[in-house]
């Protein structure tokens, strides 16, 4: 998926890694929240955050990455 991109190889890998390191900090802060959350409500929030994760993360990972990748996109105006 990088090579068809403009960019040089650092840049590519810069964003890669910013996007990993955004990832592991939402996931973190992410868990956190559930199990403080789990420790108030007890075990039916299991089942919210069971559904609530993957959403949670599909709308982060789209949002950052259409916008990560608009950095590496060749411009059809040529400018």
């Amino acid at each position: 998926m990088f090579f068809p991109l403009s960019g040089s190889l650092k840049r590519k890998m810069g964003i890669l890694a910013i996007g990993n390191i955004f990832c592991l900090i939402l996931n973190m802060l992410f868990s956190m929240f559930a199990a403080t959350l789990a420790a108030f409500m007890g075990d039916i929030s299991k089942a919210f955050f069971a559904v609530l994760n993957p959403l949670f993360n599909l709308f982060w990972i789209v949002s950052f990455w259409s916008v990560s990748l608009t950095f590496l996109a060749k411009s059809k105006n040529g400018g």
